[in-house]
């Protein structure tokens, strides 16, 4: 825990970005670890026999994106490939979340297993793209220095996300999931 402390040589012309940055990783980890237990519990529920085939779904999705996410990359801009991309998730955020609360039967279990491989897929590539823009953003020196910071907060996030959900969820009696 000490080394997560250890403070990070920031000069003043990074402060902002790196304020910027931070809220970024924040969100996407916000986001992350609201939506995996919800695929875990729907993986679950269309039968853990079944984990085997999810994972291998979200391998095959990911050997299928890949290449279009490296050609998108390439020839989009930026600001473009940022905003279409983050706009699609959220696009297919809403129309889960309409499909699990009107489906039932079958539908809602085959709607569980694509979360389930979409969850997997959404992470790698949410968290592709922030890096990628760190990179863009930071220079060599500065990464060196400045992702460490990062990553500082991603693992503090981790912790104080784990303490959360075992200190309102876990305690309130309730399934909430």
């Amino acid at each position: 825990m000490i080394k997560l402390l250890k403070p990070v040589d920031v000069k003043s012309n990074e402060k902002q970005a790196l304020l910027w940055s931070w809220l970024y990783v924040f969100a996407l980890f916000l986001a992350y670890y609201t939506l995996r237990p919800i695929r875990d519990e729907l993986g679950a529920a269309g039968g853990v026999t079944q984990l085997t085939w999810l994972f291998t779904g979200t391998l095959v999705a990911m050997l299928m994106l890949t290449p279009l996410y490296g050609y998108l990359v390439k020839y989009w801009k930026r600001e473009k490939f940022i905003t279409i991309s983050y706009r699609f998730f959220m696009l297919n955020l809403v129309v889960f979340a309409m499909l699990m609360a009107t489906a039932t039967g079958d539908v809602l279990v085959w709607t569980g297993r694509i979360f389930f491989i979409w969850v997997s897929v959404f992470n790698l590539f949410v968290v592709s793209v922030f890096w990628l823009l760190m990179a863009d953003i930071f220079n060599t020196d500065q990464g060196k220095r400045l992702f460490v910071f990062c990553r500082r907060i991603q693992q503090l996030y981790i912790v104080a996300n784990g303490n959360f959900v075992v200190g309102n969820v876990c305690t309130s009696g309730k399934k909430t999931i």
